[in-house]
């Protein structure tokens, strides 16, 4: 709607120009014939010429201002994309007014503000699996050099092996982030019973979860709220969720429960563990983040669990939250559209 009005205030201003113009000359003409009296036309013409000739500059340069004034701030967006492109990251187009090129120049702040997030969330990530690549392999270096010496024998080659499955699941969580910001993973949304989601779900970490006394408990008001999502993806989701809460709640109770908004089921999963301090709460879903940094490696080590958690709920144009649960522990919640049973 603002571009359309934009461009009748600039014809309307071109029309103005032409029409006063226009009434102009034919005003002067008028009084030069009168004054004349019909003798010396040829003298009347001449200086009609002349007079038509200054006003038609007067008038282009009149539009020419005109037309410099309301394209200044597409000039300064120009200008803009190239400093952007050129690696100012940084850089944002002077708002000025509250005009339509104020808005325009506001849009696309706005969308620097999201390219500059993507780059660098996308340069944070890389840095960050640089790093977390770097102790698995340097094990590994270490691990087949004792073997070729003779040394470690069976234990070693469990070490091996548990690094060779680390690895392998630090890439596959890679490329399913990738591919779900790619737009390669799109969600096939079909009815899903909720409860047994969960438990199919619970399998992924129930042998962990029983060596250290952890278990399931489901609160799902209603028929258990059917939703509607994509299988893989809610299966992958829930059971990072449930793995992040069987290693790091401790023995306990992971509660999984549910309640009905309008079109969407908000679903909430904590645990009984020592939760996660205030501050670190909304940094729980950025790539690698540890929230103790003291913890051992098999507790402690961050990594993709949770971002995929957020960017396949996101998948299903809902949002996640995580909170300090009562009385104690770690509670996300997330949304999924709501299954209609037929």
């Amino acid at each position: 709607m603002k571009s359309w009005w934009l461009a009748i205030k600039i014809a309307a201003g071109f029309l103005l120009v032409l029409l006063a113009f226009v009434s102009l000359t034919l005003h002067l003409f008028a009084r030069m014939v009168m004054h004349s009296g019909g003798h010396d036309l040829h003298r009347a013409h001449d200086a009609f010429m002349v007079t038509v000739l200054w006003l038609g500059a007067g008038a282009m340069a009149l539009m020419i201002g005109l037309a410099v004034y309301v394209t200044a701030p597409l000039r300064r967006m120009s200008r803009s994309m190239d400093r952007i492109a050129a690696g100012e990251l940084d850089h944002r187009v002077p708002v000025r007014g509250n005009d339509e090129g104020a808005a325009i120049a506001r849009s696309f702040n706005a969308m620097a503000d999201r390219v500059r997030g993507m780059i660098v969330g996308q340069r944070e990530l890389m840095a960050a699996v640089s790093h977390e690549l770097r102790s698995p392999l340097t094990r590994l270096k270490v691990s087949l050099e004792l073997l070729r010496e003779g040394r470690g024998g069976a234990s070693r080659i469990a070490g091996l092996e548990a690094d060779v499955d680390a690895l392998d699941a630090l890439v596959e969580e890679l490329l399913l982030a990738s591919r779900i910001d790619l737009g390669a993973v799109s969600p096939k949304p079909e009815l899903l019973d909720l409860a047994a989601a969960c438990r199919e779900a619970w399998t992924r970490v129930a042998a962990e979860a029983e060596e250290q006394g952890t278990t399931l408990r489901l609160h799902l008001a209603g028929d258990g709220h059917g939703v509607a999502a994509d299988p893989a993806l809610t299966l992958r989701l829930l059971g990072n969720l449930f793995e992040n809460a069987v290693r790091h709640g401790g023995p306990g109770e992971v509660r999984v429960s549910s309640e009905r908004h309008n079109d969407r089921v908000r679903i909430t999963v904590a645990d009984q563990g020592p939760g996660v301090a205030e501050a670190d709460l909304a940094r729980l879903f950025e790539p690698f983040f540890r929230a103790d940094r003291s913890r051992s490696r098999r507790t402690g080590a961050g990594g993709l669990g949770l971002m995929i958690v957020r960017r396949a709920v996101e998948a299903h144009g809902g949002s996640v939250q995580a909170r300090r649960a009562d009385p104690r522990g770690l509670a996300v919640t997330f949304d999924l559209p709501a299954g209609v049973r037929g």
